[in-house]
């Protein structure tokens, strides 16, 4: 399935092909993923969409947020945030803006949606090249079954569940050190 897409040439035709297969193969699982957080086997978390932005303020410091840069995909159902997603990481480019994660001044990184790319630690989420400079995706908890397919479409980027961000975020620290 992955390998016959890769090729195609017309990168939203390919996605929104790739997008209905893997909503097909996963849908069920990512349904049974989701629902882990409102049948109350995640404490004190209400909805998926803020798990991410629940880890951060409980589980990370502010001036370590505020040295990252991302983009976070928040638009549309999940189909479209997946596309996104996916339109991002084979395009190489991203179109959109993107801020520090935290402290930014003005208007923090979006964190509710369903996958957040962060740039390494200190640098910016783009190169001055235009190159598309990802440390790290994370993935929203409905899209947890995905985690391995995606892995294997784009082995360059890594994916992480947010629970595992502020570790990410103390190996990037040590880098830097």
């Amino acid at each position: 399935m992955i390998d016959s897409l890769k090729a195609g040439s017309n990168i939203v035709e390919d996605t929104m092909v790739l997008v209905s297969k893997l909503f097909d193969s996963h849908s069920q699982a990512m349904g049974e993923e989701a629902n882990k957080f409102f049948s109350g086997m995640v404490e004190d978390v209400y909805e998926p969409r803020h798990w991410f932005s629940h880890i951060l303020d409980w589980h990370c410091q502010a001036e370590d947020l505020t040295r990252l840069n991302v983009h976070g995909i928040t638009r549309g159902e999940e189909r479209v945030q997946l596309q996104s997603l996916l339109t991002i990481l084979k395009g190489g480019e991203l179109k959109g803006s993107w801020a520090p994660l935290r402290g930014s001044g003005y208007v923090d990184a979006y964190t509710t949606g369903g996958f957040t790319l962060v740039s390494p630690m200190d640098e910016g989420l783009v190169l001055d090249n235009g190159e598309l400079n990802v440390g790290v995706v994370v993935v929203n908890p409905y899209f947890i079954p995905l985690m391995s397919t995606l892995k294997e479409m784009y082995p360059q980027h890594t994916f992480i569940k947010a629970e595992n961000f502020p570790a990410w975020v103390d190996n990037q620290k040590k880098k830097g050190d």
